[in-house]
């Protein structure tokens, strides 16, 4: 478990280092010196990114639950399929609050036609909804881009592998005041189209 902290100021990184005292050989963990949410997401990311040694990667937000079989079911589909780098799968979006299941975060996007085009064109994932190989160590999250950085890893990864999605729920996505979709992503949206360009 490889966990990067953005400079929490509310005890977790002290609950943190309890569980890696009591367990040294399953985590591992670093703590940024000041947050970078102000500079860019893809900073702290990135350091998880970097602590990651393992053959498979399954990305956790801070915020987000995942069922109990998301990584057995992922690492399953992709040892199995070989030639896939990455798979995605449903999402269910619930009330912070009321813990009230609103809706399939994934029901308007494009998830039969999992390529470079469709993720492009329809946006069509949502952060951080996949397990992928370590292969990506060619890939890091763009740090130019301040909050929506997940986009353009996820594009660059397809340009040279191929991608899946399962047919099934293996997460929650809490929706709360703060999430980073509720920002403002215009320039994000841009500079990735011109990146890209």
């Amino acid at each position: 478990i490889c966990i990067s902290d953005d400079f929490s100021t509310d005890n977790t990184y002290n609950i943190i280092l309890d569980y890696k005292n009591r367990y040294p050989e399953k985590i591992k963990c670093f703590q940024q010196k000041q947050n970078m949410w102000r500079y860019s997401l893809s900073i702290n990311a990135n350091n998880m990114l970097d602590l990651c040694s393992w053959e498979y990667i399954a990305i956790l937000d801070w915020d987000d639950i995942m069922f109990p079989s998301r990584i057995e079911k992922q690492i399953l589909f992709l040892e199995n399929k070989t030639d896939f780098i990455w798979v995605s799968w449903w999402v269910e979006a619930f009330n912070s609050e009321s813990w009230e299941v609103l809706w399939n975060i994934h029901k308007h996007l494009v998830v039969n036609n999992r390529t470079t085009e469709t993720l492009i064109k329809y946006w069509n994932s949502i952060p951080p909804c996949f397990t992928f190989r370590k292969s990506w160590k060619a890939i890091k999250y763009n740090t130019s881009l301040n909050i929506m950085c997940d986009w353009l890893f996820y594009i660059e990864m397809s340009m040279l592998w191929k991608i899946w999605h399962i047919d099934e729920y293996l997460w929650k996505y809490r929706l709360h005041s703060n999430n980073s979709i509720n920002k403002d992503l215009y320039f994000d949206y841009i500079i990735t189209l011109d990146i890209l360009d």
